[in-house]
């Protein structure tokens, strides 16, 4: 797994005036879960729980959760069509 896909909602939370643990208790997770999550050691999170994440901290998913580069790639691919 790439550890680096969440490497900068890490540095957001690290950041913030939240901890890994607050954020986590925010959502209703788990706190070894949250961090098994955005360490990427287990598993990715679900859509719901980027969702959770996104809302408590007012930002955006896009920005936090999804691969920019496939993005500008679909974009490219609808504007020459």
């Amino acid at each position: 797994m790439n550890k680096k896909r969440y490497q900068y909602l890490r540095n957001f939370i690290d950041a913030s005036q939240y901890s890994h643990k607050d954020v986590a208790n925010m959502i209703g997770m788990n706190p070894a879960r949250f961090s098994q999550k955005i360490n990427r050691n287990k598993s990715n999170f679900t859509i719901d729980e980027a969702s959770a994440i996104c809302e408590v901290l007012d930002i955006s998913m896009d920005e936090y959760f999804f691969n920019q580069k496939v993005s500008k790639m679909k974009r490219e691919a609808q504007t020459t069509q």
